[in-house]
């Protein structure tokens, strides 16, 4: 049966009845009606884009990821399937690419911890726990402006970097936002008391190919981010805000690109374990930069001993390959010069 609807005469402004105007309000009732389903169904949409969006900051985080690990698919197999397993280092690194869910331009690093496991009749190896294997991590863009990205996945997280569709758009408008951040003059005391000026920042953010060590410090002087920035033998402390945690970037010789070290967590409040202990083994070897634009001070600053010690940290020989004497300090000081 066919449902009809009955048009009823009303008045026009003149008094006089009219169907146009009826039929006028009642299709003016249905486009309300449609509207009002409309920005129902948009507001709905909205609202699962946005769970969405966190199902997917849960599913990359450290912490999920992790207890992935631990679980196990297959009950009916045993934990140790070897009644000889040796616990040594895994020295070297592998690239993560293969698998389901595997990320590609990660190298894991493994390094084992637990006691040696020799071999044990069937009894006792039900009581074996299994080796832990603590993965340390790098993540390397594969964008030719790394250094850039390296920042990018510390402020925005990995999941957005991840999941990010054109990266020249994204990097373009985060340059934008950056610079218009700077003219408002936010974090403008900062900048100036590092004598780092608008000019040369937004130069050094916008017209070079790709940024370098001082850009990223004012990113750092920008947003009130920490970075542990590592350079061959060097190292440079970015800190700006001593209750935020530290992140770490590494540059690479052989590739002359960077990487960040996982995990990046950017809900952390303080600097993760792994981190901590990795920067100490670093500030033991590694020589600490005091001036990125200026790294070695005059030669009249230093004794003999410390460039030596620098020399040390920079794998530098102290000793004169065609003499077979030591260097003295004018030939200390220019090896030093040559190597960073």
């Amino acid at each position: 049966m066919s449902s009809h609807i009955k048009l009823q005469k009303n008045n026009n402004i003149n008094g006089e009845s009219s169907v146009a105007s009826s039929l006028n309000s009642i299709v003016k009732k249905q486009f309300t009606n449609i509207a009002e389903q409309y920005n129902l169904y948009a507001s709905a949409i909205t609202e699962m884009e946005e769970k969405i969006k966190s199902l997917k900051n849960i599913m990359l985080s450290e912490s999920f990821l992790n207890n992935c690990k631990h679980i196990n698919l297959d009950n009916k197999e045993p934990v140790v399937k070897s009644k000889n397993i040796k616990n040594k280092h895994m020295g070297g690194s592998s690239r993560v690419g293969d698998g389901v869910g595997s990320v590609d331009n990660v190298i894991i690093c493994d390094d084992v911890v637990g006691t040696d496991v020799t071999e044990k009749n069937e009894n006792e190896l039900d009581n074996v726990q299994p080796l832990v294997l603590k993965k340390v991590e790098y993540f390397t863009p594969s964008q030719s402006n790394s250094l850039f990205w390296c920042f990018y996945i510390i402020y925005n997280g990995f999941a957005s970097y991840e999941f990010e569709s054109n990266y020249f758009t994204a990097e373009q408008q985060f340059k934008i936002q950056t610079i218009e951040k700077v003219k408002r003059g936010e974090n403008k005391a900062a900048l100036k008391e590092h004598k780092i000026s608008k000019t040369c920042f937004e130069s050094g953010l916008v017209s070079a190919k790709n940024i370098n060590a001082k850009t990223l410090y004012a990113l750092c002087l920008c947003y009130n981010l920490n970075i542990f920035y590592v350079y061959k033998n060097t190292y440079y402390e970015m800190i700006t805000n001593i209750e935020k945690p530290v992140h770490i970037i590494i540059y690479n010789a052989e590739t002359n690109n960077f990487s960040i070290r996982l995990p990046v967590d950017m809900h952390a409040t303080e600097t993760l374990t792994e981190h901590t202990e990795y920067m100490e083994k670093i500030k033991e070897s590694y020589w600490k930069l005091d001036n990125l634009e200026k790294p070695l001070r005059p030669i009249t600053v230093y004794s003999v001993n410390d460039l030596i010690n620098i020399c040390s940290k920079l794998e530098i020989p102290v000793i004169c390959d065609t003499s077979n004497k030591k260097k003295t300090k004018a030939e200390l000081y220019s090896a030093i010069l040559q190597k960073i």
